[in-house]
């Protein structure tokens, strides 16, 4: 499986996790239940690029995934 995006909807107890191929089709569909779980995933994961909704934890998330190789995007929330 080719990665090519990484959806991350952040939440106070669990972050839901969708990843996209290369045709935007999803890949996989996954629920990790702390920082440290989704973190696990992402370094499991070849370099791609991870998209969220920007809030105070989101931060903390994309410097993670930069410093994993991955290209991090934090969109505006609207």
């Amino acid at each position: 499986m080719s990665v090519k995006t990484v959806g991350i909807d952040l939440g106070k107890d669990k972050m839901h996790v969708v990843v996209l191929d290369e045709q935007g089709r999803v890949a996989e569909r996954r629920v990790c239940a702390s920082r440290t779980a989704l973190a696990r995933f992402l370094a499991k994961l070849e370099p791609a690029r991870v998209a969220m909704e920007a809030c105070a934890g989101a931060h903390f998330v994309g410097r993670k995934a930069q410093q994993m190789g991955h290209d991090a995007r934090l969109l505006p929330g609207q």
